[in-house]
């Protein structure tokens, strides 16, 4: 005689980072586009507050891209830091996401999760890294190694015009989902 025995065991949902990497340049500030893309931040934190996803804050400015927040569950401190972004300098678009291939690495490798970039800009790069010949270059590389990573990506544009001129096409070209919030 056979017994089947059969064993559910509950399978937890994977670990997930929410990536946000915010443009703080100068052409941020024309027409308050900053506002809509701090507010945008602001509730994509919320929602992951409610899933309970980790987030992280990168900020691209001047000529280079920091991280303000390393990946954390500490929501209050993220929606403190976004509204403590302030505005001015280039748009060094490479430098961004380098800082979060950086950041997507270890998150990956620690947590064997899901990274979710959501870039809010409206993608007027002016900065490059030195990583190759033009910010073209650098950010369809850069893009590849994200997306080899299993990273989910998308660029929500700010531009108050989808004629404006910018690098989102070339975002959408290197396999990120446009999200075009005056379209």
């Amino acid at each position: 005689m056979y017994v089947s025995i059969t064993i559910n065991r509950r399978r937890g949902r994977e670990v997930r980072l929410i990536a946000l990497v915010v443009d703080a340049s100068k052409s941020m500030y024309a027409n308050m586009k900053i506002a809509a893309a701090l507010e945008a931040a602001r509730r994509i934190a919320e929602a992951a507050y409610v899933n309970r996803d980790y987030v992280s804050l990168i900020v691209f400015q001047g000529n280079e891209a920091v991280l303000l927040l390393p990946p954390s569950r500490k929501y209050s401190e993220v929606v403190d830091k976004i509204f403590e972004i302030r505005v001015g300098g280039k748009t060094p678009l490479p430098s961004a996401l380098y800082t979060l291939l950086n950041v997507a690495r270890p998150f990956k490798k620690r947590f064997k999760g899901v990274v979710k970039a959501v870039l809010i800009t409206d993608g007027k790069a002016n900065v490059k890294m030195g990583l190759a010949e033009s910010i073209e270059e650098e950010v369809a590389a850069l893009t590849e190694e994200l997306k080899k990573l299993g990273a989910e990506l998308l660029a929500v544009d700010v531009r108050p015009s989808a004629y404006a001129p910018s690098y989102m096409g070339l975002l959408a070209d290197a396999g990120w989902q446009v999200l075009c919030l005056s379209c």
